[in-house]
């Protein structure tokens, strides 16, 4: 006991020197260097998710030179082939045999700078080595030397040319950190810093060397756990609830990965237990103790500190893909004469007026309790709080798609409350007539948009002798638009040199294989096919394919439409601009959503997946809070970047929307405006001058040869015409080949 007692001392005084040596250089980051520490004691990998110039590469080096590991930076750019990183087998013509050349993964302290920049393909050559501390390459195994640890970095803003870090590979990292901006103090004392030592760099000492880093993480396990912080763990955990099955059509959502519950295999559930561990021998008690994380240790994290197990699964679903949670809303009551009120009062009446005018005055007798009742009706309305609960409180289906939920009411005080759904134009409710505390109900619309769903609630005194009623809404239905199967011909524009995530048919800069070809002068000595080379004895290099990034931005117009034609025809802007969003996605491209006019403009930015398309819809009906909000009536500049496709429905009546669109236009955008309305925008054209609608019409073809002259393509789209066919008239302006 004294031994190990000793040992975890010790540990915890080398964890504070390290962290005091390495703010010789970095100055007001301790609980970020606490954390990290904690985790690289914890056999763990960082992701440090930030923007440029905040000290991540300082502080990557300073835990190098502090921990005397080796240390090696890799730039993660878009070229950057699996061989690159971990090494390849080169043919020795002296020897004729293959010699394998180590890539600068075979380091101590790899800083993986950008990692999203780089394509999935190479960030995949991280995870066996994150997991098992070697590389199998041609069959062969090679073990990394211990310790192993990775430190990436990636740039959030910079969403430009990344690439999303798949599931498996934030699986490998324990947690991912913020750092921020220093305080003002802290800013003062990194430039006092700066100028009392001159040019001077800061440098930073070996504390301990690589065994007895290795001891620290040894001491760490050796740790005890108390059983009740093994539950505690286990509960945290737990949080994440499995997902529903019956999903339907929708993208299934993360969770937790079962990896975690198994034995000896990932960080995700096991660093909840070696972290406080890690913290204990971090900061030590100085009583001489063995230590024992408590409860409270667990998850007591960095405040910027977000664990990727917690920010990359969503809430729990519920069918239709919506979040199963309960959100009770306030009832106001009016309170008023119940049924049982009434026939009372009747009763009472009937007999005083006998009484009276028959003279039997017996029946005095008889009303006089029935008067004390109603006297006390007034006292008896009781001081209650009605809530209306629904489950799930949002949500979301397709046209002609039946949402199952359940609607329930709870009162206080002991009052009766019974409650009715009511159903509204368009929405179908089944059973929607039955009355009780909890009522079941399936709804369903044929057209898109959103239905409120109204509860109304009845609630009767404990007496008996007053009802209070009152109606709210308790949840909201959101019907998406269908969108029609057929993909949707694009206008194709020059977009800027980047790798993407669409394949074009032409060889050049890229990560999938094309052909292998004999080396001719000029070709780059990375693409020597070396096994080929040795079979067919002369050089032989790989061809790629190119990568095409096509971004589509869909424009629709929400500003209020005149009553008629114009605001019937904007049933088509929802339904156009979902198969637009739909046709592109599943070209592989890159599609968002700007919502210009309204009380509530916004814009949802670029994406792939099948995740984007449900996105796109919520950001069309305005439905949940994963779009971004503007207030100016122009398209945001991060909602639209160079190079984007701009494909927009409206009416073409408003002057704001128009503007908008030639202001992209005079930015290089390919602009395809849809015309959604059909004939003039009148009620009743039969009954006008025959010459208004044919000014009308006139002016109509001199806004779209105006607009042809700036760029702007205009189509018209009626409703009998698809939307493909249409698309299809397009001028063949904006089709180049795609570099």
């Amino acid at each position: 006991m004294t031994s190990q007692a000793n040992v975890d001392v010790a540990t915890a005084a080398a964890a504070r020197s390290v962290l005091d040596e390495i703010e010789k250089a970095v100055v007001g980051k301790r609980d970020a260097l606490t954390l990290i520490l904690t985790t690289l004691l914890a056999r763990g990998h960082v992701l440090i998710e930030d923007l440029p110039g905040l000290g991540k590469t300082l502080i990557a080096r300073s835990f190098a030179a502090a921990l005397g590991l080796k240390f090696t930076r890799v730039q993660f750019t878009p070229d950057l082939l699996p061989a690159d990183l971990l090494g390849s087998t080169v043919y020795d013509m002296q020897s004729g045999r293959f010699e394998f050349r180590p890539g600068p993964i075979f380091t101590n302290l790899l800083l993986a700078d950008e990692i999203n920049r780089t394509p999935p393909k190479t960030q995949a050559a991280l995870l066996e080595a994150m997991a098992e501390g070697q590389v199998s390459i041609d069959g062969q195994t090679h073990r990394l030397p211990a310790p192993f640890i990775v430190l990436a970095t990636d740039n959030p803003i910079e969403y430009e040319g990344t690439y999303p870090l798949p599931e498996a590979q934030l699986d490998r990292f324990s947690v991912r950190l913020e750092l921020k901006y220093l305080s003002e103090q802290d800013e003062t004392a990194m430039l006092r810093r700066r100028l009392d030592r001159g040019s001077a760099e800061a440098g930073v000492a070996e504390v301990v060397d690589g065994p007895r880093f290795l001891a620290m993480r040894e001491a760490v396990e050796q740790v005890s756990v108390h059983d009740d912080v093994l539950r505690y763990v286990v509960a945290l955990r737990g949080r994440d609830a499995p997902p529903p099955a019956g999903c339907g059509r929708r993208q299934p959502p993360r969770r937790t990965r079962p990896r975690a519950t198994r034995e000896g295999q990932g960080l995700a559930a096991r660093a909840g237990l070696r972290h406080p561990r890690g913290r204990q021998d971090t900061r030590g008690r100085g009583d001489g103790a063995p230590h024992q994380p408590a409860p409270g240790d667990v998850g007591a994290q960095h405040p910027r500190c977000r664990r990727h197990e917690r920010t990359a699964a969503p809430a729990p679903r519920a069918p239709c893909g919506q979040p199963a949670m309960t959100v009770g809303v306030h009832v106001p009551l009016r309170w008023g004469a119940s049924p049982l009120t009434k026939s009372v009062a009747t009763a009472a009446a009937g007999a005083m007026l006998i009484a009276v005018l028959g003279f039997r005055w017996q029946l005095v007798i008889f009303a006089s309790p029935l008067l004390g009742v109603l006297c006390s009706a007034y006292w008896q309305r009781p001081r209650v709080s009605v809530e209306v609960g629904a489950e799930p409180a949002t949500v979301r289906c397709f046209e002609n798609e039946s949402a199952e939920l359940s609607v329930r009411v709870s009162s206080s005080a002991g009052a009766d409350a019974r409650l009715r759904v009511d159903s509204v134009e368009g929405l179908r409710l089944e059973p929607g007539d039955r009355a009780g505390p909890e009522q079941r109900v399936r709804a369903n619309a044929s057209r898109w948009g959103r239905y409120p769903l109204r509860a109304h609630v009845t609630v009767t005194a404990p007496g008996g002798l007053v009802t209070g009623t009152g109606t709210v809404e308790a949840a909201e239905l959101y019907v998406f638009p269908l969108a029609a199967p057929h993909l949707t011909p694009m206008p194709r524009a020059e977009l800027p040199d980047r790798l993407g995530t669409h394949l074009t048919r032409h060889t050049g800069p890229g990560v999938e294989y094309a052909d292998v070809r004999p080396y001719v002068p000029g070709d780059h000595l990375r693409t020597v096919n070396w096994p080929v080379s040795a079979r067919r004895g002369r050089l032989h290099v790989t061809e790629r394919l190119t990568d095409r990034g096509g971004d589509v931005v869909v424009l629709i117009d929400t500003h209020d439409q005149a009553p008629g034609p114009a605001t019937q025809a904007t049933e088509r802007t929802a339904r156009g601009a979902a198969q637009v969003v739909q046709s592109a996605l599943r070209s592989g491209d890159r599609a968002g959503i700007v919502a210009l006019g309204g009380r509530q403009p916004r814009w949802l930015g670029l994406d792939i997946g099948r995740r984007q398309f449900y996105r796109v819809l919520d950001a069309i009906l305005g439905a949940g809070g994963g779009f971004e909000t503007t207030t100016g009536t122009l398209a945001p500049r991060a909602a639209v970047p160079p190079g984007a496709i701009v494909v927009a429905f409206s009416t073409m009546l408003n002057t704001e929307f128009a503007f908008a669109l030639i202001e992209l236009a005079k930015h290089g955008h390919a602009v395809v405006a849809v015309d959604i309305l059909e004939g003039a925008p009148f009620d009743n054209p039969d009954g006008l001058d025959p010459l208004i609608p044919r000014l009308w019409a006139l002016q109509r073809s001199a806004m779209y040869r105006d607009m042809s002259t700036i760029g702007i393509d205009v189509v018209h789209w009626r409703g009998d015409i698809p939307l493909q066919d249409v698309m299809r008239l397009i001028p063949d302006r904006h089709r180049r080949r795609t570099r």
